[in-house]
């Protein structure tokens, strides 16, 4: 069954999750991407209920013309008889009784796009919860009309689904004016049949097919006039240009996504225009081509073309991709092998072109069937341009299908776009002048090649796949090891130097501290050595603003990078992600480097900025340790790898066949248009959230220690305080089913459970790192780029002069130095967090200080502690006061420009404590 739903519903459903995601981003109104579904699925199924009705004309025309005769013979005879002699009358007129089912056609044509309706909305997180127009929440059936019942009860009445079968009746009465009664009881008995099947059903599900009903009764009314084709056509030509001023004018989503919408409406536009003007050419014009003169020939084409558009993306892509590191995508639970992803990309690719593009080919005539041999055959022949000539340069790619290096993604060159849109032009003028002529053989036998060697390329990944992955499976099982149940070392700190670590937690809130030690005293113990500073601006609200002077210092806060408009912005950026791992590289430290944020304007982080430094140890560990953690919280599961591959591993197919110029539109960030990928309704553990979890949950076991001598710096970045979610209180531990939020006043929110979690993980890291005597020899810099305005309950907060509020820009800081023994008393002018059952507390200082402090206080005691790159001093003087900025840069940013766009409303000037509004002016 799974098979089949494969190969038959998933097509279906991709289509639908394709246009619901591309209408929620370009409306972000859930309940018009539901309607645009049913339009677009009403407008797509046009053609198909054309053909349909077609031939049940023919079948009732036939029957009626029959009817007088069959009806005599069967008065006058019976039994065999009478069947011997309507077969023989039915034979003359070259009819058959099994020709009847032409009058199912229609209903045949429902059934799969129901089932894929279904199978999609019936279960969308997105419909949970959301208010459309009258209906309360989509996600549920709607329950309109309430009224009180005897004892104090109630009971409430589901009015759109009567309204949906109302309007079936009413377009079915249109449809079927003058139609024998048996064909209007099919239809009325149909709509009776929804209405039981979607009386209970979520709301979103039923206006979409109460959406179907409206566009069929408007088709048939039209279709009753004498203008149908010309109502349809303008129709056409009215939504395609309202879609195309509406994302110029209105839509603010990004300019390069949105000329990519704009081109491919205004090529279905111009197309439709030049079908009106031109129709006669463009018959004449299929009427010449060759593939026309023979059935077999014309057939041969299109199946050439859909089997190898099949290997493709069913066989080649998929299996090219694991094939580059089979063992990583090897023991994803709850398969061993990897060959099971790419048999669920083949049986979803043979659906797509195996059986939906021959379906819909035998279902049409010849003039279309020429237009589709014809289309398929440059398609087919685009995409082994793109997936062969043009691969791209992404970097590697993690097994959650996300690439390191997007850059070339989002930003594509515009020669490279030009040449790929040129090859493929001149392949498709090619194709066009080999079937126009009598060569056309040449094309036929290009295509019998191609399909041969695709199909020899696919065989040998497969078998060299199952090659290594047999390999790895057998050295674990000689070594007596569970398979994908064992972690490398990633940090290597040392016991007799001294450790240098700065952990970035993005978007950590420094208020809720007090909180978090006051709910769990027991972490006082694991923090004793630490000091807090509340007072601690972020130069910057969004991490592109904040992390340069973060890792760089005041050098790179926002207002010098603009100073620097002679360079560019990511040159700018990775010096200052540098900054650090090259002081302490040439101090004689090992220097280890994890998840460097953003890193050359990439997400993930394109670690080749490092290349030119052979020694720095760089690794992104995002996705690294779900699968493993999983496997040994089987309890707790967000959306697991093998689903997500299952999902998406057939779009990353169409990714590789795409030109270059639409790949980020599949990409889309990470998320491949899926909503099933990180869908969470806000606050439910997603894979993001849980594989953050994770890189600091393994952090014992992918931490080493030595003996050496020498030095080590090592910094990490981890975002699970940014990818937010309600954890199991009083553990604080991920869970899929949470009873115990925690008795804070912020229980009821996602981040301060993220920010729990966080600290508790890092406590338990403390305590190994203790027992492993690499604790006191240990500087500990615990920082955030920014604050998050979510926690506007926050003590001390306010609103700051450009209507921002402060805790936007209060980061988390927290410091431990080596051989630190903090005792409850604080220093002066500073107090402490609690007391532990040991008398012993989080110390507090109230220096004035920034995230930018961090480069100064990691190298404080080294001998040469300056900005490798410009030879100034680290320096965290901030008298006179910090210069920051409220432009919300939250993208990552364009490599060509040479400043960030930030107008003169969005620069702040504070001085010495950060939570007297008096401190705070505009400008620079």
């Amino acid at each position: 069954m799974e098979i089949l739903y494969d190969i038959i519903i998933y097509p279906l459903v991709q289509i639908i999750e394709f246009v619901f995601i591309f209408t929620q981003k370009t409306f972000k109104e859930t309940g018009v991407s539901v309607i645009a579904v049913s339009g677009a699925i009403s407008l797509l199924c046009l053609p198909l209920y054309n053909v349909a009705e077609k031939w049940q004309q023919v079948e009732r025309d036939t029957q009626k013309k029959l009817k007088p005769k069959v009806d005599k013979i069967k008065s006058v005879f019976k039994g065999d008889e009478q069947y011997m002699i309507l077969s023989a009358y039915y034979r003359q007129n070259h009819y058959h009784p099994v020709y009847a089912m032409r009058n199912t056609f229609s209903l045949l044509i429902q059934i799969p796009f129901f089932i894929a309706a279904y199978a999609y909305l019936s279960h969308l997180e997105a419909l949970k919860g959301t208010r459309f127009l009258f209906i309360n929440d989509l996600g549920a059936p709607d329950a309109l009309l309430n009224f009180g019942m005897g004892g104090g009860g109630a009971a409430s009445i589901n009015l759109l689904p009567i309204l949906m079968t109302l309007i079936n009746i009413v377009s079915g009465a249109v449809y079927t004016k003058g139609f024998p009664f048996r064909d209007k009881a099919q239809l009325y008995g149909m709509a009776l049949i929804f209405l039981l099947l979607l009386y209970n059903s979520p709301s979103g599900l039923v206006l979409y097919w109460t959406m179907n009903n409206i566009f069929s009764l408007i088709k048939n009314i039209v279709k009753k006039t004498n203008h149908s084709k010309s109502i349809l056509y303008n129709t056409f030509i009215v939504i395609a240009a309202a879609l195309d001023i509406y994302i110029i004018f209105v839509h603010p989503g990004h300019p390069f996504k949105r000329f990519i919408a704009v081109s491919v409406i205004t090529a279905f536009l111009i197309l439709m225009l030049a079908i009106k003007v031109e129709k006669p050419l463009l018959y004449k014009l299929a009427s010449s081509i060759n593939i026309s003169a023979a059935a077999a020939g014309r057939t041969s084409t299109f199946i050439n073309a859909v089997v190898i558009l099949f290997l493709l993306s069913g066989l080649a892509a998929p299996a090219a991709l694991i094939a580059s590191s089979p063992v990583e995508f090897s023991f994803i639970d709850p398969h061993t092998s990897p060959l099971p992803f790419i048999a669920a990309a083949m049986f979803q690719s043979m659906g797509f072109f195996l059986f939906w593009c021959p379906a819909v080919y035998f279902f049409f005539g010849k003039r279309v069937k020429i237009a589709l041999a014809f289309a398929l055959s440059i398609l087919s022949a685009g995409a082994l341009i793109n997936m062969f000539i043009f691969p791209g340069d992404y970097g590697f790619i993690t097994t959650t299908l996300i690439f390191s290096n997007i850059r070339d993604l989002l930003n594509p060159d515009t020669a490279l776009v030009a040449c790929n849109f040129a090859v493929i032009a001149a392949a498709a003028v090619l194709c066009a002048v080999l079937l126009l002529s009598k060569r056309k053989i040449i094309f036929y036998s290009l295509q019998t090649v191609i399909i041969i060697s695709l199909a020899v390329f696919s065989a040998g990944y497969i078998i060299k796949i199952q090659t290594e992955f047999s390999a790895v499976a057998a050295a674990y099982e000689s070594a007596g090891v569970p398979a994908g149940n064992t972690l490398n070392p990633v940090y290597n700190l040392s016991r007799n130097g001294k450790n240098v670590i700065v952990v970035m937690l993005d978007r950590g809130i420094s208020g809720y501290v007090p909180y978090i030690f006051q709910e769990k005293p027991e972490l006082l113990e694991e923090f004793k050595d630490f000091t807090w500073y509340p007072n601690c601006v972020s130069l910057g609200g969004y991490t592109l603003l904040g992390v340069p002077s973060l890792f760089g210092g005041y050098e790179y806060s926002p207002l010098e990078m603009q100073r620097q408009d002679d360079r560019l912005l990511v040159e700018k950026y990775n010096e200052a992600l540098l900054v650090l791992p090259k002081l302490f590289l040439e101090n004689g430290f090992s220097v280890t480097i994890t998840d460097p944020t953003q890193a050359n304007f990439s997400a993930p982080p394109d670690l080749r900025i490092y290349d030119e430094y052979d020694t720095i140890h760089a690794e992104n560990l995002h996705g690294r340790f779900l699968t493993y953690w999983q496997r040994k919280h089987p309890q707790t599961q967000a959306l697991s790898i093998s689903t997500l591959l299952k999902n998406n591993l057939i779009h990353f197919s169409f990714f590789k066949m795409s030109p270059l110029f639409f790949r980020s539109i599949i990409y889309d960030k990470g998320d491949w248009l899926t909503t099933a990928n990180f869908t969470s309704g806000g606050n439910a553990l997603t894979p993001l959230t849980l594989d953050n979890y994770t890189m600091l949950d393994t952090l014992p076991e992918i931490t080493s220690v030595n003996d050496s001598d020498v030095n080590t710096y090592t910094a990490m970045t981890n975002d699970l305080t940014h990818e937010p979610a309600f954890f199991q209180a009083p553990q604080y531990v991920p869970s899929n089913n949470i009873t115990n939020k925690g008795d804070s006043p912020f229980a009821e929110e996602t981040h301060y459970h993220a920010n729990m979690a966080a600290l508790v993980l890092l406590g338990k890291w403390f305590d190994y790192l203790k027992q492993q005597g690499v604790y006191d020899n240990s500087r500990i810099i615990i920082v955030s780029d920014h604050g998050w305005y979510h926690s506007t309950e926050l003590p001390n907060n306010f609103t700051l002069p450009n209507g921002d509020s402060l805790v936007m820009f209060n980061p988390l800081l927290m410091v431990k130095d080596f051989y630190t023994a903090n005792s409850i008393a604080a220093e002066s002018g500073g107090d402490a967090i609690g007391a532990g059952a040991n008398g012993v507390g989080i110390k507090t200082d109230y220096t004035f200080m920034s995230q930018a402090d961090v480069p100064y206080l990691a190298s404080m005691g080294i001998t040469n502690a300056t900005n490798p790159f410009t030879q100034r001093p680290l320096f965290n003087d901030k008298q006179g006061g910090i210069t920051i900025t409220s432009a919300h840069k939250w993208e990552t940013s364009d490599p060509r420009k040479y400043k960030w766009k930030i107008h003169l409303g969005e620069w702040l000037h504070v001085r010495d404590n950060i939570f007297d509004p008096k401190n705070w002016k505009w400008g620079e």
